[in-house]
């Protein structure tokens, strides 16, 4: 009885040690994974531009895909200090303002595309294009496409496809 007694404590025993082994692993694990900074999606929402940040030239806007033109997600207008062009975008809660000397960037082989990029210390923005309708009468185009934000620090990312068009 004795033997048998001594048996089962140092089988206990052993079986409380490798439970609190592989619990302090779990522990460690926890702890490593709460160290590392978590990759999430960027955020695009809507936006609200007041009057006195739209310059007298050519507007751009774009609105959530399928909503209607309800949901504007973007815009673009002349700078109110004529030095270029004021872009507007909302990103994770904050509406940001963007300045860029020309009103896109980048090449596309087909002349019914084209792509704006956008860059601050935070983020970098591009938004592809597809010219639709254009009307010479009302000086305007339709325009479709999807804008991508990356956060430069967290590299996480953030799509989302509008609708929209520019008039003059």
């Amino acid at each position: 009885m004795k033997l048998e007694s001594i048996f089962f404590l140092a089988v206990f025993s052993l079986g409380s040690l490798s439970c609190q082994k592989e619990e302090n692993k779990i522990q460690n694990k926890i702890e490593q994974s709460d160290s590392i900074p978590s990759v999430k999606d960027v955020k695009i929402g809507t936006i609200t531009v007041p009057d006195d940040k739209i310059g007298i030239c050519c507007i751009t806007e774009y609105y959530r895909k399928g909503k209607d033109h309800k949901d504007l997600i973007f815009m673009q207008t002349g700078a109110p200090d004529e030095k270029g062009w004021l872009n507007f975008l909302n990103i994770d809660g904050k509406q940001i303002e963007f300045y860029t000397k020309e009103s896109s960037s980048g090449e596309n082989d087909d002349e019914n595309k084209f792509t704006i990029k956008l860059e601050n210390d935070n983020y970098q923005v591009t938004i592809d294009a597809i010219i639709g309708e254009v009307s010479v009468e009302s000086d305007s185009a339709q325009a479709h496409g999807i804008i991508k934000v990356t956060n430069k620090k967290t590299k996480a990312t953030g799509s989302i496809e509008f609708e929209g068009g520019t008039s003059c």
